[in-house]
């Protein structure tokens, strides 16, 4: 599992170095400038876009060779979906770590950030796992040579059932606006949770998909 995610990094070195040189760019440009009002635009682009950048580099030379160069490493099948799944795990984690060592820094220096804001920022996180279980789990289960329209099809599949999600929250908890669910940080790690679980369930369905097609 190890020389497949060696061989993802290998492939898209230049890659993750550029995405890695764009986060810390923006970050920095927003401690020196008061923009910090579009943090939380930022972090979803963060935490969804960087990992997604680097996958379509991997999904690319795969698709080619259809894991035919993987598959002749001394690795096993379950290995390839779990090397991809812990690589897209920790380049998320990674990049909402950035995020909240940014914040940690912002409010050291500046001012303390709103509550809701802050709340807002941690459910990236499960937007982030949300949005790549459906990303990895359909590259598997229908193939990367379908990935523009998975890609699609992710996006709108974490959109809308967030969005719907919040509106439920606001009318059970008889809220004044759909953002008030952002005051109540328990909720986001309720979402959290609930993304983690996806996750696992995601990673279990490319696993069988996986060895039935190889």
């Amino acid at each position: 599992m190890i020389s497949i995610i060696r061989k993802d990094i290998m492939s898209s070195g230049l890659k993750l170095q550029t995405i890695y040189a764009v986060i810390l760019s923006v970050l920095s440009i927003m401690l020196f400038f008061d923009i910090v009002q579009y943090l939380v635009i930022v972090a979803y682009g963060i935490i969804i876009i960087a990992p997604l950048a680097y996958f379509g580099s991997v999904f690319n030379y795969t698709t080619l060779d259809y894991h035919k160069e993987e598959l002749m490493l001394p690795v096993k099948r379950p290995d390839i979906v779990t090397a991809r799944y812990v690589n897209y795990l920790f380049l998320t984690g990674t990049n909402f770590m950035l995020v909240l060592g940014f914040i940690w820094l912002y409010e050291s220096n500046v001012t303390l950030l709103e509550t809701s804001m802050k709340s807002a920022i941690f459910l990236t996180m499960a937007v982030g796992l949300h949005f790549g279980s459906i990303v990895l789990g359909g590259a598997f289960l229908f193939g990367h040579k379908h990935i523009k329209t998975i890609i699609l099809a992710s996006f709108l599949l974490t959109i809308v059932p967030v969005r719907l999600l919040m509106e439920g929250i606001k009318i059970i908890m008889k809220l004044d606006g759909t953002f008030d669910a952002y005051n109540y940080p328990i909720l986001m790690i309720l979402f959290i949770g609930g993304s983690i679980l996806l996750y696992g369930l995601s990673f279990g369905v490319s696993l069988i998909s996986f060895n039935q097609k190889f």
